[in-house]
């Protein structure tokens, strides 16, 4: 999986710098792990905020890298929205439920 982010510099409207980071990520039943393989710059961090799980069988509670996480299940479609994260794309993450 591949995320990027854009940034304008100040005082320039033609420039953008682009940043990458490459995550490897492996799905066990009830549990997301993400794991960095690269990453293409070494300035402020990238950090996720929201991740979405599709084909989420139930959900009661959420843990991100061990702490509570605020959610949202929707039973009917089974998909699961973590929010207010703030994981760091340069660090390994597990998020579980049950």
């Amino acid at each position: 999986m591949l995320f990027r982010s854009f940034r304008k510099p100040n005082n320039s409207l033609e420039h953008r710098e682009q940043f990458n980071a490459a995550l490897s990520l492996k799905d066990k039943s009830s549990q997301l792990t993400g794991t960095p393989t690269k990453t293409g710059y070494t300035g402020e961090n990238m950090n996720l905020a929201t991740i979405t799980v599709l084909g989420v069988s139930s959900a009661s509670s959420v843990t991100a890298n061990g702490g509570s996480a605020t959610f949202t299940y929707d039973g009917t479609n089974k998909v699961l929205s973590i929010t207010g994260l703030s994981v760091s794309l340069s660090q390994s993450f597990t998020v579980s439920w049950s």
